[in-house]
């Protein structure tokens, strides 16, 4: 009886010596060059957030991103593989027979970035379509993305819709599937995609779209009630500056 008493004490102390598991915050920027940051020699910038990271932890000078362009080095990131492994998720959706239990959706975070030109003119990063502007500004260009759900048996097949909708509709859309509750502590200004998606409503849930730059109101989009008109426009705000028109007209 002692001895198995002095194992479970043994085991006990084990036990709580050993380290609890560490929480996780992973911070990923996007287009931040290694000159970017103060604790890496930039003496115009002001990063103290950052710096603090280097002063209080490990700073590494010869850590390489997976690759030079934003969403293979994303992927790299998120499954430590290089972004030449993936792809293949349609075809490992049917090897795993999941294709009819499975809503997959694909867009892009913005326009695509069109601002470098060479000397003979000519635009490189990207196209944009017919649409002005691109990365970086709230010009059509810049905000109108691909948005393509698929999701077999449930979703119809070929359905093209022309309502406006956002990227911020997928958070409140997927909760929903998955049978859980948005959170009531703040606002959600995404709206459930699924009732337009299978042909339950004919219209967006958006009357209105606001666009911005960081911190600044750039343009709005107004979808009018009983309309089927999207109308691009100017937003007068106090003190008398005007927002730009938000598509080309």
């Amino acid at each position: 009886m002692r001895r198995l008493l002095l194992l479970l004490l043994l085991l006990w102390e084990a036990q709580s010596r050993a380290p609890s598991r560490p929480n996780f915050v992973l911070i990923v920027a996007d287009d931040l060059g290694i000159g970017d940051p103060g604790c890496y020699g930039n003496k115009t910038l002001r990063t103290p957030n950052i710096d603090r990271l280097a002063e209080e932890g490990v700073k590494l000078t010869q850590h390489l991103a997976a690759s030079p362009l934003c969403t293979p080095s994303r992927a790299a990131f998120m499954t430590g593989r290089y972004p030449v492994r993936s792809g293949q998720l349609l075809n490992v959706l049917e090897e795993l027979q999941l294709t009819n239990k499975t809503l997959v959706y694909f867009t892009s975070d913005q326009g695509a970035h069109v601002e470098e030109v060479t000397a003979k003119g000519e635009r490189h990063g990207g196209s944009n379509g017919i649409f002005k502007g691109g990365k970086g500004n709230n010009w059509e260009g810049g905000i109108r993305v691909p948005g393509l759900l698929r999701w077999p048996g449930v979703l119809p097949a070929g359905l093209e819709i022309a309502e406006p909708t956002s990227n911020m509709d997928i958070f409140p859309t997927v909760a929903k599937l998955a049978g859980s509750q948005l959170p009531e502590d703040r606002i959600i200004d995404g709206r459930d995609l699924m009732p337009l998606l299978q042909g339950e409503t004919q219209r967006s849930d958006h009357e209105f779209l606001f666009h911005y730059c960081n911190f600044y109101l750039n343009a709005v989009r107004w979808h009018p009630p009983n309309s089927e008109s999207q109308l691009p426009g100017r937003l007068r705000l106090p003190g008398g500056s005007a927002l730009q028109r938000s598509v080309d007209g």
